[in-house]
Order: C-alpha cells, then sequence, then structure tokens
C-alpha cells in the first residue's frame, strides 16, 4: 500500500473551522487591515450611548465605573473598559448568528496589540452583567463564584477567546511569550472562567491544561469542561473530561469536533468508533464522527465507515475515504462483508480505476481477488459501432448551436389578474391548491413556474394546466413568445404540457385571439423538435453518476455504450422528471436492451444511494421509472417501504411516483400495497391517488383495476403447478391462506418439496426447486393482501358483475382457491340477497341445497356478509363442515352485532366510550381501512376515521392521542367518544351529528365488532 495512505493529513476542508494553536495546525487568514463589521459598529454606537445610565448604577465599582466612562470619552481605553463596552455589547446582540464578534478582536489587536486584547477577554471573563436587587436596572460587576452564570455573556467571551487565540498563533516570539505571562497571573483567580482563559489561550502550556482537565473533572462540571475542549491536545486529557462530559458535547459546534480531531489525529479513532458501536450519537454527531473517521488512515476507521454503508450520515464520508485512501478502499471493500451497499462500492471503485484493480488483485485474499476479478470481467465486451449508437448521444443538442426561437413582442393577456396583489410577490406554494379554481394571466404565471421548478407544487400546477387549458394557454402565449428568458422558458414548458393532455386545438385558437404571427409563433413553437426542448441550465453530472464507473447499457443492435455517449444519457436523465422526461430519452430505450438499460438505471439509483441520497439529484432515483422494469420494482419495493417506516416520507413518496411511472402489472401491485399497509396517512392517500390515476386511464375504478392485477405465477387452470424431477414428479396446491403445499404422484401430502436427490436430473430438478422456492416467496407476498382484500369487499359491501366474477375470481388459477372457500350471493336492485351461493369443485355454482345456480352476465355478485344471510348461516355452517372447507377469514363464524333500538337512536356508540387499548393494538386497525388524522401541532393525531358506505365517516376520538414517530410516548388510548358524520363535514365540530341508524347493518356490526377487538 502506498506510504501516502499510511499518513494523517488535515482536510484541506476543516481549516477555516480549526480553532488554530501556536505550532499547530494554521487557522483561516486574518485580515491584515481590520474593519469593524458594520452591523457590530452600529450596536457598538448605541452600546456607548447606554453605558453612561449603565455605569451611574450606585452598585457598580468603582475601578468599573471609572474604565467605562473612560472608554465612552476615548475609546482607546484600558482593558477593563474594552471588556465593560464589550460585555454590553454581548448583552444587546444575544446569541444572534447574524453579528460575529470577530471583527471586535481584530481591531483590537491592530489598534493596541495583542497582550491589550488578552488583558480585554481577561477582564470581561471577570465581569457579571445583570440586574440590580430590584430587577428594573441594569448594572455591571465583578463575577462571583456564587453568581449564576450567565449563558449570553460565556458564549460571546468564548468567540472573542477564539479569535484571540488565532491571532496569538502567528503572533511574533516575544509577543507570544509576553501574552503567556501575564495569563499566568490569572491561574490562581477563583473566577474560573478568568482561570480557563488562560488554557484556552494558551494551549501550548500543557501543563496548565492537564491541571484543568483534571479540576474540572473533580468538580464534576460538564459546562465547564465543555469549554474546556478547544484546548485538549491528548487524548488522555480528553478522556478525563468525558469521565464527566456525555459524548454529545464533542459536537457542540464545528470549531470544537474538529479542532479536536485535528489535534488528537489517529488516536482518537477509537473512541469515535466506540460511539457508533453504542448508537447513542445524533444524526449530526454521526455525520461528524463519520467525517473524522474519513480522514484517519487505519483499517479499524474504514471498516468502521464501510460496515455502516447504508447509513445515510455516513455515506457521503465514505465516498471521500474510498477518495482519499484508494488503495485501501479496494482492500477492505474486497475482503470486507458482501452486503448490498459495500457490493455497489466495490464495483464502482474497480470500474472507475480498473488498472488500479488488476495492479492489486495479487495483494488479495482468494476470496476478495475473485469479487474484485468478477467486476473487471462483467464490462468486458465490444463497444457499440457508431451507426448503432442512437444520434441524439455523440452530440447531443446542447452541444450544438440551437435553432432560433419565434418572438411576437408586444403580446399581452386580455384577462384580468385572479387574485389581488398580497405584498411584493405571488403566493407560497402551500397556497397552490387554493388556486385551482382561478384563471388569470398572474395565476398562470404562478403554475407555469412551480411546474418548472417547485417539487412541492408541481402537481398542483399540473392538475391546474389540465383543468383550465383554454384560460391557461391564452394568458401563457404572451411570455412563450417572448425574448428568451425564465418566463418563456416556463410558459413554453407549460404549453407543451397542455398540448401532451390532448388539448393542441385549444392552444391554437388562443394564439389566434393574438393574430396571424402569434398563431405562426406557436405552431412552431409545438411543431419544433423535443431534443431543443432543453433547460437553461444543463445539470453537471456529480463524480458518483459518472458512467465509468457504472454498469454502461447494452444497445439491441449489439455492444456496450460508449463512455461519451453513456455521460451524455445520465445528462438527458438529469435533465427529466417522471411526468416530462426529456425527449432523447425515448430514443435510447428504443436502441437500448430492455433489461441493460434497467440494470444501468439501479445502478446509478444504487450510487446515488450510496452517495447519501441528494435531494438535489433525486432524478437519479426517479429515472428508475424511465428505464425501470419488473426486476426494478422487486428490488424497489422493499426499500421504500423502509423508507416509509423510518420516516425518509420525501423518498418514500417519490418511489411511490416510480411505481406508478413504471406502471407494470407487478408495479401497480406493489403501489396498491403501499396504499393498504399502515403508516402516514398522506403516504397512503398518495399512492391511492396514483393507483387511482393509473385506473382512470385505463377507465377503471382503483378496485377494477386491483381485480385485474393478481398474478396468475403460471399456474394450471385448476390452480395447480406440476413440477418435474426427471425421476420424480410434485404438484403444487394452495390451502384456503393460499399456503403452497405439495402432494406426489401418489396423490399424497407431503411436509414439503424434497431437494434434488442424487438420482434426479441434476438440471430439471434444480430448477423445478428453485421454481417451487420462489414461487412460495412471491405468493406469500400476495396471498395476504388478497385475502384481505376479499374480506374488505365483504365488509364494504362491494359487488361485481356476473361476468367479471367469473373472469376475474372463478377463473383466476390462484384466487379460485380462495373464492370457493366463501360464501357469495347474488343481490337484488334493492340490494338484498336473492340467493347465496358457493363455488364447486367444477367451478359450477350451487345453493345451500345443492341446486345448480345460474349465474347471469350482468348479474350483481358478491361475497355475503353473515348479517345478509340470516338464518341460513347455520344451514351454510352444515354445509362447509360437510365438505370439510376451512374459510380464509371469518365469514359464517364471524361476529355480529346488531343495533339496538336505542343506540340506532343515538349519536354515540356510549357501550365502547371509555375503553382503553393499547397505542400499537389500535393502529392494527389501519390494515382495515381506518385513517389517522392529518397531524397537528407537535405531531399529535387526536382521532382515527374510517370511510363507510352512504358517503359517511366513524370518528373515534382518542384520549390523550397519537404522536407521530413515536407512538410509545401514549402506549394506550382510551376511546373518548365515538360518532358518525358526514365525509365532508368537520371531524371537530359535532353540531348535527347523524344517528348511529344512519349507517346500514353491516356496516354498524364490522364497527363495533372492530372496536371490540381491540378494547378486549
Amino acid at each position: 500500500m502506498s506510504s501516502v495512505e499510511h499518513m494523517f493529513e488535515v482536510p484541506s476542508s476543516w481549516v477555516r473551522h480549526i480553532v488554530p494553536r501556536r505550532g499547530g495546525v494554521p487557522g483561516p487568514e486574518l485580515p491584515h487591515r481590520p474593519v469593524l463589521d458594520a452591523a457590530l459598529a452600529e450596536e457598538l454606537a448605541r452600546v456607548v450611548v447606554r453605558l453612561p445610565v449603565i455605569l451611574g448604577h450606585p452598585e457598580t465599582p468603582a475601578e468599573v465605573a471609572v474604565a467605562g466612562k473612560a472608554y465612552v470619552e476615548d475609546a482607546a481605553s484600558a482593558p477593563l473598559g474594552d471588556a465593560v463596552a464589550a460585555a454590553v455589547l454581548i448583552r444587546r446582540i444575544g446569541r444572534s448568528a447574524q453579528v460575529s464578534l470577530d471583527s471586535l478582536v481584530d481591531t483590537w489587536v491592530a489598534g493596541a496589540g495583542v497582550r491589550h486584547a488578552a488583558w480585554a477577554v481577561a477582564e470581561l471573563a471577570g465581569l457579571y452583567l445583570g440586574t440590580d436587587r430590584t430587577g428594573a436596572t441594569d448594572l455591571v460587576t465583578w463575577a462571583h463564584p456564587d453568581r449564576p452564570r450567565q449563558a449570553f455573556l460565556r458564549e460571546g467571551w468564548m468567540q472573542l477567546v477564539l479569535r484571540l487565540r488565532a491571532h496569538l498563533a502567528v503572533a511574533t516570539g516575544d509577543e507570544h511569550r509576553a501574552v503567556v505571562a501575564d495569563l499566568a497571573a490569572l491561574r490562581d483567580d477563583p473566577r474560573l472562567l478568568c482561570r480557563l482563559t488562560a488554557t484556552l489561550l494558551a494551549p501550548t502550556e500543557t501543563g496548565w491544561v492537564d491541571e484543568d482537565c483534571a479540576a474540572f473533572a473533580g468538580l464534576r462540571d460538564e459546562m465547564l469542561c465543555r469549554l474546556l475542549l478547544p484546548a485538549v491536545g491528548t487524548r488522555r486529557q480528553l478522556d478525563l473530561l468525558l469521565q464527566v462530559m456525555a459524548p454529545e458535547w464533542v459536537f457542540w459546534d464545528e470549531p470544537t469536533i474538529l479542532t479536536l480531531a485535528a489535534e488528537i489525529g489517529p488516536d482518537l479513532e477509537p473512541v469515535l468508533v466506540h460511539w457508533l458501536a453504542t448508537g447513542a450519537l445524533t444524526a449530526a454527531a454521526v455525520a461528524w464522527t463519520a467525517t473524522i473517521l474519513a480522514a484517519i488512515p487505519t483499517d479499524t476507521a474504514f471498516d468502521a465507515l464501510a460496515h455502516r454503508s447504508g447509513w445515510r450520515q455516513v455515506q457521503p464520508a465514505l465516498a471521500e475515504a474510498i477518495h482519499r485512501f484508494p488503495e485501501r478502499a479496494l482492500r477492505r471493500l474486497a475482503e470486507g462483508p458482501a452486503h448490498p451497499m459495500a457490493e455497489v462500492l466495490l464495483t464502482r471503485h474497480v470500474r472507475a480505476d480498473r488498472g488500479r484493480a488488476a495492479r492489486l488483485l495479487l495483494a488479495l485474499g482468494e476470496a476478495a481477488a475473485a469479487r474484485v476479478r468478477a467486476v473487471l470481467q462483467a464490462d468486458a465486451g465490444p463497444e457499440a459501432p457508431a451507426d448503432a449508437v442512437p444520434a441524439v448521444l455523440p452530440v447531443p443538442p446542447w452541444a450544438a448551436r440551437r435553432p432560433g426561437a419565434p418572438v411576437v413582442a408586444g403580446l399581452v393577456c386580455p384577462d384580468p389578474p385572479a387574485v389581488p396583489r398580497r405584498g411584493s410577490g405571488p403566493w407560497a406554494a402551500a397556497s397552490a391548491d387554493a388556486l385551482l379554481d382561478r384563471v388569470g394571466p398572474d395565476v398562470a404565471g404562478w403554475m407555469a413556474g412551480w411546474l418548472a421548478r417547485s417539487e412541492q407544487a408541481r402537481p398542483v400546477a399540473r392538475e391546474w394546466l389540465r383543468r383550465r387549458p383554454d384560460g391557461a394557454a391564452r394568458a401563457l402565449i404572451p411570455a412563450a413568445l417572448a425574448r428568451p428568458g425564465t418566463a418563456r422558458r416556463d410558459a413554453e414548458r407549460a404549453l407543451h404540457l397542455i398540448v401532451r393532455c390532448g388539448h393542441r386545438d385549444v392552444v391554437l385558437a388562443a394564439a389566434e385571439q393574438y393574430g396571424p404571427p402569434a398563431l405562426d409563433g406557436v405552431r412552431a413553437l409545438l411543431d419544433g423538435d423535443p431534443l431543443h426542448v432543453l433547460p437553461a441550465r444543463i445539470p453537471a453530472v456529480p463524480d458518483w453518476a459518472d458512467p465509468a464507473s457504472l454498469s454502461r447499457p447494452r444497445l439491441r443492435a449489439g455492444g456496450v455504450l460508449p463512455a461519451g455517449p453513456a455521460r451524455h444519457l445520465v445528462t438527458m436523465l438529469a435533465m427529466s422528471t417522471l411526468d416530462e422526461p426529456y425527449a432523447g430519452v425515448a430514443l435510447v430505450r428504443r436502441a437500448g436492451d430492455p433489461a441493460s438499460l434497467a440494470e444501468f438505471g439501479w445502478a446509478l439509483f444504487q450510487s446515488w444511494r450510496a452517495a447519501g441520497r441528494p435531494a438535489a439529484h433525486r432524478w437519479a432515483f426517479t429515472a428508475l421509472g424511465l428505464l425501470g422494469d419488473d426486476t426494478t420494482v422487486t428490488r424497489l419495493a422493499p426499500i421504500v417501504r423502509d423508507w416509509h417506516a423510518y420516516g425518509e416520507h420525501a423518498n418514500a413518496r417519490a418511489g411511490v411516483d416510480v411505481l406508478a411511472a413504471l406502471g407494470t402489472p407487478a408495479a401497480l401491485r406493489q403501489l396498491q400495497r403501499l396504499a393498504g399497509q399502515p403508516g402516514t396517512a398522506r403516504l397512503k392517500e398518495h399512492a391511492r391517488r396514483k393507483a387511482a390515476e393509473v385506473a382512470a386511464a385505463a377507465g377503471l375504478s382503483a378496485d377494477e383495476l386491483a381485480d385485474r392485477l393478481v398474478p396468475d405465477f403460471g399456474l394450471a387452470a385448476d390452480g395447480s403447478l406440476s413440477l418435474d424431477y426427471g425421476s420424480r414428479r410434485f404438484t403444487v396446491w394452495f390451502d384456503e391462506q393460499l399456503r403452497p403445499f405439495v402432494t406426489d404422484a401418489d396423490g399424497r401430502r407431503r411436509r414439503d418439496l424434497p431437494k434434488p436427490g442424487v438420482k434426479d436430473d441434476p438440471v430439471v430438478a434444480v430448477a423445478s426447486y428453485q421454481r417451487f422456492v420462489g414461487l412460495r416467496k412471491d405468493v406469500r407476498t400476495v396471498a395476504s393482501d388478497q385475502v384481505r382484500r376479499l374480506e374488505l369487499a365483504m365488509v364494504s359491501q362491494r359487488r361485481w358483475s356476473g361476468a367479471d366474477f367469473r373472469r376475474f375470481f372463478v377463473g383466476h388459477p390462484l384466487l379460485w382457491h380462495v373464492v370457493r372457500r366463501l360464501v357469495w350471493a347474488v343481490y337484488g336492485v334493492d340490494g338484498s340477497v336473492v340467493t347465496g351461493f358457493r363455488v364447486a369443485e367444477d367451478r359450477t355454482f350451487a345453493d345451500v341445497g345443492e341446486e345448480v345456480v345460474m349465474l347471469a352476465d350482468d348479474a350483481v355478485v358478491g361475497v355475503v356478509h353473515p348479517l345478509q344471510l340470516g338464518d341460513a348461516v347455520s344451514a351454510w355452517a352444515e354445509v362447509f363442515a360437510d365438505y370439510e372447507i376451512l374459510q380464509p377469514f371469518p365469514q359464517l363464524g364471524r361476529d355480529v352485532h346488531t343495533l339496538t333500538g336505542d343506540e340506532r337512536a343515538a349519536q354515540s356508540l356510549t357501550h365502547l366510550v371509555g375503553r382503553k387499548t393499547p397505542t400499537g393494538k389500535l393502529l392494527g386497525l389501519e390494515r382495515r381501512g381506518w385513517r389517522r388524522e392529518e397531524p397537528q401541532d407537535g405531531g399529535h393525531q387526536g382521532y382515527i376515521s374510517k370511510p363507510v358506505p352512504g358517503g359517511f365517516e366513524v370518528v373515534v376520538d382518542l384520549n390523550p392521542g397519537i404522536a407521530i414517530g413515536s407512538i410509545d410516548i401514549f402506549p394506550e388510548q382510551v376511546l373518548q367518544d365515538i360518532w358518525v358524520c358526514g365525509s365532508q363535514e368537520s371531524r371537530w365540530h359535532r353540531q348535527g351529528q347523524h344517528r348511529l341508524g344512519d349507517l346500514d347493518p353491516v356496516t354498524a356490526s364490522e364497527i363495533i365488532r372492530e372496536l371490540q377487538e381491540v378494547t378486549s
């Protein structure tokens, strides 16, 4: 390994944060001719006016009063005068981040020298600025150990000390010795801040540092230990302070942690690694810990980062460590655990410098070398010939001169503004929804801007443009034909969206109102080459997205996409959104191998994850929606669910958008799973909305789409799967929970499918066994969703036509196994049961008396609720018992509840009010369609509700309510009230509540059943 990789060097990015010490790492450059900061000078002028009043207080010590008055009369005063003015100044500005005290020290040093400045800071440490006994009048007096500590004064004093230390680091030898001699007099001062001043300003006096570390640790004073940290220079000194001080104090600010790291260096590694392992650090502290470990040249430090390569706070630092120590990175990544993110990093690192990887092969162990060799060989193959590469890639449109855009100046929209002016700018994006029903040139301009640049408001802008194509086009055409600029680009983009929504004629009609030149100009815009529709600034490709470190895609014609065109493809993806992909992406998809493009998109996504998932480059994630396939869906779905669970809501929401954009049956199934799983209401609602949009585009409801998305897994028509082992054959069936089981050739049920033996065909048997393992895993995912969907259909009283029932349920090779274990019914026009039936083994329909039921295509069919069967429930139960049919969920044996006359007239379920339930158990209701309210102040959710048939919602008021993200804060809930409201009515104002009798009997029974379950 290169000797450079064993050396510790302070990264240049740290220097501006480090508090320098004499003979140590140099700090930021100091000004040659300092000038007092303008804001500080203004505040200091106010201090001069205020000082005589403060100093005139009778409790002010004479020495302080004399020095302060001298400062007022002549700014070139004694150190104590400067300290008095500084104390009052610090009180005025408080902890404002907008005002820095650095220039105050700079002017002290420039005007009176570093010794004067040191004494001024020391005098400040000995002052107390407060009020007299009445609490009404300010005064400045001497600090005393019995007086309370003043955080504002202490923090200001600390700023001055650290800035002065930077001056002492570059002072002449004589100046420095004189200051140290002066500071020595403070070592015996009983005022601890005065003593600490000496230690902080002269950390090279290691004896002082040792004494204070021992003394402050002995006092068990965390604050003094924290203030002492910038003076610490050895691991032993830090260990003394850590006996008293919690780790988070080390990460108090950037100067503290980086100064410690620069001084202690690699000796800090064991402490940092231990803190990472304990999991006790905040997210910010983890990021700083990773940043420091990334600079330490040891295998242990690198491994501590690599083992946490999936942590968002660690990923940027790990990338820096790989860049700083490339040979160590290759060796440790290849020899370390082969978890997914480490594989991504190893693959990228090997591809980034194949020559280096080949040279280091001999230094690796056999297994590690094999991993590196596999990456080197994976990209083997010729590059695609030039004539096979899409023409848009070798010399992209942004690299050539763009054609001139038509300009028609002077156009003005005749429509008045839709919104009165509010201040000097448009409404905030948060108010975008309020503009959906307004039309005017002002609204159109905002919408076009939001479409181009606001991730939050973009969906509203798209919806507005779809709803209002006529008014939008009329308002946008003047800007779209104006001189080039931001407003024109925004308007052009919005007009193109209107056209893509099928309103080209509307846009041309609006242009005609402005005259022939405008009509010609708009036609030229709409008919222009879409490859020339480019953003104002072509995005730069970040290092982690360099195609040289990714798996470049193959073309259908053969060969790998060359490096230059591959880089241009990444740029196209960076310019694209899911709704508005750059036109060149479609050309690449037509020319590229679909599976290879999907793999390229996944590699890009994984690189984005390894870089810490930067929000500014989320295009590398959403590109999956443009290049992905069903393999992408399988990989992405669990990641999105994890993000959802761990609170990465923006990424989880983007994942929903990606699945919707992919639009394959597999993607839409995952979308529906997200819409139905427990979690935040906003994400579930977003998933539902996306599923509904896809369904509406196909002319279906979301439920109708779900019927069409159930996979058949290649099963035979009778719902079985035959597996051939060569010498043996097995058949896979499914039980009432859609759990697979296996029978042999004689029909005997086996515990499991046996693994291939020596007598079995080595190819066919292994393939059959692997297919069974994959089927069992895939069906497990689908089964619970489908069983729950059918139970929900019974509860919500969903209905199908006879034709759809036969097509999507009886004829489905997997669902058939569940369908035949339920009682179904044909319903009349009034919603009552005409006849109940079951599906027999031969897929005919039979009633409770075993008579054949003929099902018309237009019959109304549903999963019957036991309340609707009435007295026939017991007869049906006997039939199912005779045939030994087990049901997938409680139907015939379901608990049912009927409201009494008094309960029907009531407005609240009083017999359930006051019951208690664990919060976690209550949240299980989300799987049954209940929703938590949107988080209120402090993340509080005070009720849950469930939409029910008839346009109602049942609302349960909770006490104390749910703390979003921390359900264990309130581990138990009391059902405070239970009532019915209209779906469009407020959940908070209960005037005019509906009666419980407004609910249909099935809904009322199910609400009571569910609430009794969670409170039992």
